[in-house]
């Protein structure tokens, strides 16, 4: 384990219901969450994304505190990106999801098709 690891354990134990920054695994992108859930055992908590109600299960050791997120994004330089605009990211990425997995469908469909001809 390395040391930033340790201290970060050693420095924080995680309750339910605390605020943090989590990375949701559809897109990798990180997102303030709500501990609902931590499973010492494991060394992981469900967690639902403020604001989206999306519920996932996450190591304890990729949880951040909203303000160590914060910091790191005003010490990268990377303007921070409101509620509002999550949404419209989050809605944008469905979108795209959604019309590739149609086009996919599509295709085995005609794929199938051109199955059928062929017997």
């Amino acid at each position: 384990m390395s040391e930033d690891l340790a201290k970060q354990l050693s420095t924080h134990s995680w309750t339910v219901g605390d605020k943090c920054m989590a990375i949701w695994s559809e897109d990798g992108q990180c997102y303030e969450a709500e501990i609902e859930e931590i499973d010492e055992e494991n060394g992981t908590a469900a967690i639902t994304f403020a604001g989206y109600g999306n519920a996932e299960v996450t190591p304890l050791l990729n949880l951040k505190h909203v303000e160590e997120e914060r910091q790191e994004k005003e010490d990268s330089g990377s303007k921070p990106v409101s509620k509002k605009e999550m949404i419209v990211q989050q809605g944008e990425y469905k979108k795209k999801k959604a019309l590739k997995k149609a086009q996919r469908i599509k295709e085995l469909e005609q794929e199938r098709e051109d199955q059928k001809v062929k017997r």
